[in-house]
C-alpha cells in the first residue's frame, strides 16, 4: 500500500518532466521581417497563430547564409528563457523550423541605382551558384536534426522587371531544394516593399501566407490519414 502512495507523489514530477521534453517552438533561420513604426515582427505573428514560443536565435536583420550555417555547425550553447542548450536542442524540439532569406543576401551584387538595376548575368551567376551550394548545404544540416521544415521563397524588394528574372530563377533552385529534402515550399513572392521599406500591413500578408501554408500542409496530411491516399 505504501509502495503505491509513493507512486502517486512522484508521478506528478514526472508529467511535468515530460511536459518539459516536449515543449515545442518556431525556430527561424534567416531574415528578420519586421518594422519599428509600428512595431510589427512577422514571426512573431506566426508562433502567437500557431501558440509556438518563437525561437529567433538564427534571425537576423543582415544575415548571410554563411552564418546560419555555421551556427549548425559549431552547434553553440545559447540560452532561451534561463535555459542554456546546444542550438541543435531548440532545432530538435521545433515543431516547425522556417527558412527565410533576403534579396540582398542572395543576389548579393544587384544594384538599384535612380530607377535602374545595376547587375549582369556574370554577376547574378556567381550569386546563382553560392546560394544553390549554400543552401543545399543548410537544408542538409538541418534535416538531418528535424524534418518539419518549411522554406520561404524570395521576394521582389525593386519591382523591376530585369529584378524579377533574377528572382523568378532563384525561386526555382528553391523550389527544387525544397523538393529534394521533402521540404514545404512557402510562396511570399508578391510581398512588396516601398521607398525601402516594408510596411505593417505586408508584413502581415507575409505571416499570412507563412501561416497558410502551414494550415493547408496540415489538412493534406489529414486528408491522406482518412482516405489513405
Amino acid at each position: 500500500m505504501k509502495k503505491t502512495k509513493y507512486i502517486f507523489l512522484i508521478l506528478p514530477f514526472i508529467l511535468a518532466g515530460c511536459k518539459n521534453d516536449i515543449h515545442q517552438y518556431f525556430t527561424v533561420i534567416g531574415t528578420k521581417i519586421s518594422s519599428n513604426n509600428p512595431k510589427v515582427d512577422a514571426y512573431e505573428i506566426v508562433s502567437n497563430d500557431l501558440d509556438l514560443d518563437y525561437i529567433n536565435l538564427f534571425v537576423k536583420q543582415n544575415d548571410r547564409y554563411e552564418d546560419a550555417l555555421d551556427i549548425l555547425n559549431k552547434d553553440p550553447y545559447i540560452t532561451y528563457n534561463s535555459n542554456t542548450q546546444k542550438s541543435t536542442y531548440y532545432l530538435s524540439k521545433s515543431k516547425y523550423i522556417l527558412v527565410n532569406f533576403s534579396y540582398n543576401n542572395v543576389l548579393r551584387n544587384a544594384k538599384y541605382y535612380k530607377g535602374n538595376l545595376n547587375y549582369n548575368d556574370k554577376d547574378f551567376a556567381y550569386d546563382k551558384a553560392n546560394f544553390d551550394y549554400f543552401l543545399d548545404s543548410i537544408f542538409e544540416s538541418i534535416t538531418l536534426i528535424n524534418n518539419k521544415v518549411l522554406c520561404c521563397s524570395l521576394f521582389d524588394i525593386f519591382s523591376n522587371e530585369d529584378s524579377k528574372k533574377y528572382v523568378n530563377e532563384i525561386n526555382d533552385i528553391i523550389i527544387e531544394k525544397c523538393f529534394d529534402y521533402n521540404i514545404k515550399y512557402i510562396d511570399v513572392s508578391t510581398t512588396t516593399i516601398s521607398n525601402g521599406e516594408i510596411s505593417a500591413l505586408e508584413i502581415n500578408n507575409f505571416a499570412c501566407s507563412i501561416i497558410s501554408g502551414i494550415k493547408w500542409k496540415l489538412i493534406q496530411r489529414k486528408l491522406i490519414i482518412l482516405h489513405g491516399i
